[in-house]
């Protein structure tokens, strides 16, 4: 469902958006997005994307992401504030290196190794993944995708500008 202002409300059980198309490819990439979640969703793991190599859920309080649907790295737990809004931005190198940072904050491990880029198999789907059972419960208020890896610095100033926006 459209929210009146900004992004989109997802029921966690079948809501998605498609992207149409493999959007992160191999190389090296950024995500952010700017969520408020309600729950964890369809099978306990609500997805943020999936296309399903590359994929990020909430999970037990703690973001989890993948480059290649097998190797993950993770947010210390609990990471996320459940029911107020804050930013998840994950980086990731052209090698699967992965930092995941929850509040312009790096949340667990630096460097995790997520597994090696894989080309995606289907679409890139926001808030579900293909077979429609791992929907994200919550807002999505903004989602943004970059071909390069963001350093600590910009991250903290997206994170600001992110949260001022919604302010």
């Amino acid at each position: 469902t459209k929210l009146s202002k900004r992004g989109y409300d997802f029921d966690g059980s079948d809501d998605l958006i498609d992207l149409q198309s493999d959007v992160i490819g191999t190389s090296a990439m950024t995500y952010a997005t700017l969520i408020s979640y309600q729950g964890f969703g369809g099978g306990g793991t609500g997805r943020l994307f999936d296309n399903p190599k590359l994929s990020a859920f909430l999970s037990s309080d703690r973001v989890t992401f993948t480059s290649d649907g097998y190797g993950t790295s993770a947010t210390s737990a609990p990471s996320i504030p459940f029911g107020k809004k804050d930013t998840v931005i994950i980086t990731r190198n052209a090698s699967g290196v992965a930092n995941i940072y929850i509040g312009g904050k790096l949340s667990g491990n630096a460097n995790q190794a997520s597994g090696t880029p894989e080309a995606g198999t289907t679409n890139m789907l926001i808030g579900n993944r293909e077979a429609g059972d791992r929907a994200f419960s919550g807002d999505i208020l903004e989602s943004q995708f970059y071909d390069y890896v963001l350093t600590p610095l910009q991250v903290a100033d997206l994170h600001i500008r992110m949260m001022e926006q919604i302010n």
